[in-house]
């Protein structure tokens, strides 16, 4: 269809050159006045079009524009394609003074009608503060002044059109003359977005020109920053942008969509989520800085005046922010509910988030009045295939890789080829997060908030039982594959690979124990994971995983996965300090035999059972064990049994007077260790025999190194276990102020990794009482017993007894003192640490009670604590506690005249 024939070019007017001039040279008004002796309200005329310069002020221009380098052909802006001449502006200004018609040129920069006007209010005013987005105000506004097509991209909800809004208004009033916003969320048709643009611009139609072609020329000399807000649905319309910003050299687009518009020139700003508060730090200074709390108090208070940051809710609101993934409309309509609900009900309902977080404002688009009205607005705009992988990747919990992804959700029978486009389809929708993982592979995640509308998709379909069976199945290959390795010198890549997958690992064990699978996968993890929660100061919850494991009903079967298991309680329970808990489930795995484990499980089992055997004195069978695990580990090339059945050894050799031997034993621990990078268990060893040789100095030496090598490792675990052995020493050389130092750090450490911190409380107990503090030592022996009620004795309860023995004895509490002296030394098998000058103390108040009772009621004393077992001499040891606090605080002067 041939168009009707266009009128002539119409030549630009003088004005719109003498503008062009100026903005080629980069002035503002101000500084284009005083370079040609004007005032600024005479440039603001011209260009204006409402007075011509006068032939003096015209000769003075081109002297101006002379020295600029203005008179020239230019190559881009509003003069673009125009050859300027001193000829050339002397024509038009003196053509503009006497009236007459302008002369023709090129028609490229053909003047249009008289600019539209906008559509009064097109940018909308935010009523609302903006919280935190410091740096994205800064970065925008630059890529804007070098660039001209910048797409804010991110989830729904993550807050772009307010930062749009926010960016346009301040440069509103300075780099362009017209900001114009278009809100594209109603369109629902691609081919509506011209007519759109041109309503905003308050542009007319044209009947005799289509429509993008009439909206390049209005735009050609018009410097204008045009917002589109929410083009993600309408991906198919952005080739009308190029055409646009080819046509006018002063257009410059700020766009907010889901997914990049993928145009040449386009450079894509991610909006992430707000900052979220350190977990760890609760001080409410630091708290007030974190945008994303920030956002939540203010909004808060927007609907209720009183709500304040305080000491009582910041837990909470610290939760808040973590669950809602810092997503600005989560935290916005989670403010809303603070209305009615306190931080804390808030936080306890935030599983079921998708049904909370309703009733945003209601002058909010209706698709951000609820969360998952937000997120199925992106969901709808997917292709099925996109919806399936989608819903699919619910499953993921703290993200997965390209391989997981594609092994978990491919349906489609071609690994990784479908995943991955449908990967980079869910990216563009802002549905799915991209970082790099530990080893610099991609990883791909939800936000938790989307995870969960994904979650509720998966449910709703026909895929779930097959999805979540088949990402159980990959996390336990992947642990089970990891486990020997984690046993071998440089496993630290491996360790992070599972760091990276804790939160699947744990979601695979939840799906496990909760469903049909009987536990088998969470049998399979309690084998595979032992060492990793070791390694990651997690004993607690390793151990508690790995006992309620062998609950369930997989755990029934005599075979490997239930020895790995076994074996694997054992090693946790003994690391935690139930010895005699450890010894049972270790003793169970040993049982099985070895056609039931496989040879790396059988040998490690012996060798630590061999340790707890010599614990419990035990030393014939503990070094048979030691000696069959030593022979076994060697025959499977398991350097890791081999190791600790070393060590057990070195115990062995100690408690049965074998310096030499435990000294040979402790080098071949040192020598092994080397190789799986495990020295800090040789150098124990070792320091262990320097002390039963009473080498303190050489003992403190090799803590001190095994201290340096745990700080490197940032272990809690060790460096906690080797300042309480310098402690020990510290007491032992007289330096009481150092022991107490070094003991408290100890137990800090201790405490917060779960392990039994009765020992290091009993090695203070002592300090204390050194120092003369009877009251602190007996409130920390208090303190010790009542932690060990109902759990296995251990040497650290006979140094607590032993402690509280002397408190008794400076008390005059003298038939207490007997008895507690009689029920330790009835349970002689001591640790290596207990043997250094300590039994010749005993010794000495067993000497002094005895004269000072008699012996007759010595003999008494001493008879009633050989009959007391093990825990009767706890609640012995109690009662004298409850006694000597009572005596303590009515005769503190008594007490200390007797000390």
């Amino acid at each position: 269809m041939n168009h009707p024939a266009q009128p002539a070019p119409v030549p630009p007017h003088w004005s719109t050159v003498l503008r062009g001039l100026r903005q080629a040279r980069g002035v503002t008004q101000d500084g284009w006045a005083a370079l040609i002796g004007v005032g600024r309200a005479t440039v603001q005329r011209w260009e204006r079009g409402e007075v011509t310069p006068s032939a003096d002020t015209a000769e003075a221009l081109l002297t101006v524009c002379r020295g600029q380098g203005l008179l020239r052909t230019f190559e881009r802006g509003p003069l673009r394609g125009l050859t300027v001449t001193a000829e050339l502006l002397r024509e038009l200004l003196a053509e503009a003074r006497s009236g007459t018609a302008p002369r023709s040129v090129p028609p490229s920069l053909v003047q249009l009608p008289a600019r539209p006007a906008p559509v009064p209010g097109t940018l909308p005013i935010p009523l609302t503060r903006l919280v935190g987005r410091a740096d994205e105000c800064t970065t925008i506004p630059r890529l804007l002044s070098s660039g001209r097509l910048v797409t804010l991209t991110g989830a729904g909800g993550v807050g772009k059109t307010r930062l749009a809004l926010e960016v346009a208004a301040a440069l509103a009033a300075t780099i362009f003359d017209d900001v114009v916003f278009v809100d594209l969320a109603p369109l629902r048709d691609p081919e509506l977005l011209p007519a759109a643009i041109a309503r905003a611009l308050g542009l007319r139609d044209a009947p005799d020109l289509p429509l993008p072609e009439r909206l390049a020329l209005a735009l050609r000399t018009w410097s204008l920053l045009l917002v589109l807000d929410n083009f993600e649905h309408l991906l198919p319309a952005a080739l009308l942008l190029p055409q646009l910003l080819r046509a006018a050299p002063q257009l410059t687009l700020l766009v907010t969509s889901r997914a990049p518009l993928r145009l040449r020139g386009e450079r894509a700003v991610p909006i992430a989520p707000l900052a979220q508060p350190d977990p760890a730090d609760v001080a409410l200074e630091a708290l007030a800085h974190s945008p994303a709390v920030a956002l939540l108090v203010e909004r808060a208070q927007d609907v209720r005046p009183d709500f304040a940051l305080t000491t009582a809710n910041a837990a909470a609101v610290i939760e808040i922010c973590h669950r809602l993934d810092g997503l600005p409309l989560a935290l916005e309509l989670a403010a809303a509910r603070l209305r009615h609900l306190s931080a804390a009900a808030i936080a306890a309902r935030l599983d079921a988030r998708l049904m909370l977080l309703t009733g945003g404002p209601r002058d909010l688009p209706q698709r951000q009045q609820t969360l998952r009205d937000t997120i199925a607005w992106s969901y709808d705009l997917l292709t099925p295939a996109e919806q399936q992988l989608f819903r699919q990747l619910s499953v993921f919990a703290g993200g997965c890789t390209l391989d997981a992804a594609a092994t978990i959700c491919d349906s489609t029978g071609d690994p990784g080829v479908d995943t991955f486009d449908g990967l980079a389809a869910l990216l563009d929708a802002s549905l799915l997060q991209q970082s790099d993982g530990p080893d610099g592979e991609p990883r791909f995640r939800m936000l938790e908030t989307v995870r969960e509308y994904g979650a509720e998709q998966l449910v709703a379909s026909a895929e779930a039982d097959t999805v979540r069976r088949r990402h159980a199945d990959f996390f336990v290959a992947l642990a089970e594959a990891f486990e020997p390795r984690l046993r071998q010198a440089h496993r630290e890549p491996w360790l992070r690979r599972l760091d990276a997958e804790l939160d699947n690992l744990r979601m695979v064990r939840a799906w496990s124990c909760a469903e049909t699978d009987e536990g088998r996968a969470a049998l399979r993890l309690a084998g595979a994971l032992w060492y990793y929660w070791w390694h990651r100061d997690a004993l607690g919850e390793g151990r508690q995983a790995t006992m309620a494991a062998l609950t369930l009903p997989a755990a029934h079967h005599a075979d490997r996965t239930r020895a790995a298991a076994l074996f694997g309680a054992g090693f946790l329970t003994r690391e935690v300090g139930d010895r005699a808990a450890a010894r049972l489930l270790l003793e169970q795995c040993v049982r099985l035999g070895p056609e039931q484990a496989t040879p790396a499980t059988y040998a490690a089992a012996l060798a630590f059972l061999a340790g707890l055997l010599v614990v419990a004195g035990d030393l014939a069978a503990a070094r048979r064990l030691a000696e069959e695990s030593r022979s076994r580990a060697a025959a499977a090339g398991e350097l890791f049994a081999l190791t600790w059945a070393n060590a057990a050894l070195v115990g062995a050799c100690l408690r049965s007077g074998d310096r030499s031997g435990a000294r040979v034993y402790a080098d071949e621990t040192l020598r092994c260790g080397r190789q799986l990078e495990m020295e800090p268990l040789g150098l124990h060893t070792q320091a262990m025999v320097d002390l039963a040789e009473g080498q303190y100095e050489q003992a403190r030496v090799r803590f001190s190194e095994l201290l340096a090598l745990a700080q490197a490792r940032d272990s809690a675990f060790l460096i906690a276990g080797a300042l309480h052995m310098l402690a020990v020493i510290a007491l032992q050389q007289g330096d009481l102020h150092l022991a107490e130092t070094l003991l408290q750090d100890s137990i800090g450490r201790t405490r917060r990794i779960g392990v039994d911190v009765s020992p290091v409380l009993a090695t203070l107990g002592q300090t204390m009482l050194q120092q003369g503090n009877t009251k602190a030592a007996v409130s920390i022996c208090a303190q010790c017993l009542e932690s060990r009620r109902g759990i296995s004795r251990s040497p650290s309860d006979r140094l607590v007894l032993r402690v509280l023995a002397q408190a008794a004895e400076q008390s005059g509490l003298l038939t207490d003192c007997a008895r507690l002296m009689a029920a330790i030394a009835v349970q002689r098998n001591r640790f290596a640490v207990e043997q250094f000058g300590l039994q010749e103390a005993e010794q000495a108040v067993v000497e002094r009670v005895r004269v000072a009772l008699g012996e007759e009621a010595f003999a008494a004393a001493w008879a009633a604590g050989v009959e007391l077992s093990a825990d009767e001499a706890i609640e012995l040891g109690l009662a004298a506690v409850t006694e000597l606090q009572q005596l303590l605080v009515t005769d503190t002067a008594a007490v200390g005249e007797r000390r």
